[in-house]
């Protein structure tokens, strides 16, 4: 596999998480909101990784993208 299609998959994945993060009504249920602790989770971990390998968030579809904004509303457990 080479550079050009890892991007692809890591940004198809990534747009796939948003999407489906996205599409979570508001305000959410509980269920819903475990959901989006998991989808800001995973999102969140994609950005950290393409930091430290120097992958701009742009080159895989997340240019202006902060995960947090995910979370707004979503009481998180203490």
């Amino acid at each position: 596999m080479n550079t050009m299609d890892t991007l692809v998959v890591l940004e198809e994945v990534a747009a796939s998480l948003r999407e489906s993060a996205e599409e979570i009504g508001s305000p959410a249920t509980g269920y819903d909101e475990g959901r989006l602790t998991a989808y800001y989770e995973a999102l969140a971990m994609i950005l950290t990784q393409c930091r430290v390998v120097g992958i701009e968030p742009g080159d895989i579809g997340l240019a202006g993208f902060s995960p947090d904004t995910l979370l707004r509303g979503v009481k998180l457990a203490a």
